[in-house]
């Protein structure tokens, strides 16, 4: 068996941490790999060397961790990866042989949405409307790669959760 790969991507301030959480408290087993946490590791370490090329960093990162995702998936059964990745940055994920079952849950609320979220206490990170427009903008990619392993979620709160849910229950079969 090839393993599965749940990938839950959007904008900032999406959900996608959220999301991520609740497949992985609903997936027995899994494992949770959030992108972001070794992003800021390294850029918290020496923002001066990464300062106006994070979006490299970014990209550095999510390659390597894709990378580890599809060689753990076969040890680990399920992988859930909570990230900001486009559809072109899946690569190292499903090409050559044998990839694992990808699923990518793509949220896509309002920009009014996440422009809301990003202010609520308890981010992580700094709030920067300039950040979730950009996002928001580069995410909208996925409506013209929807398709069978790609489902979006455009909608907040519970139909967020039926849509994950569905999701998580194609893993499972």
């Amino acid at each position: 068996m090839n393993g599965h790969v749940l990938v839950v991507t959007g904008p900032r301030a999406s959900g996608k941490t959220t999301c991520s959480r609740t497949a992985h408290d609903g997936l027995p087993g899994s494992l949770l790999l959030h992108v972001d946490d070794l992003f800021h590791s390294i850029i918290g370490q020496d923002r001066g060397r990464w300062d106006g090329r994070e979006a490299d960093l970014y990209a550095l990162v999510l390659y390597h961790e894709l990378l580890l995702t599809r060689h753990l998936a076969v040890e680990c059964g399920v992988i859930i990866v909570d990230a900001t990745l486009l559809p072109d940055q899946l690569e190292p994920l499903v090409a050559g042989p044998d990839p694992p079952i990808v699923e990518v849950l793509v949220l896509l609320p309002p920009l009014a949405t996440c422009l809301d979220h990003e202010t609520r206490p308890g981010r992580a990170v700094p709030a920067c409307d300039e950040k979730v427009r950009t996002t928001w903008q580069e995410m909208q990619a996925w409506r013209t790669n929807a398709g069978e392993h790609v489902t979006l979620a455009e909608k907040t709160g519970y139909e967020t959760l039926a849509t994950l849910a569905l999701v998580v229950q194609r893993l499972l079969n």
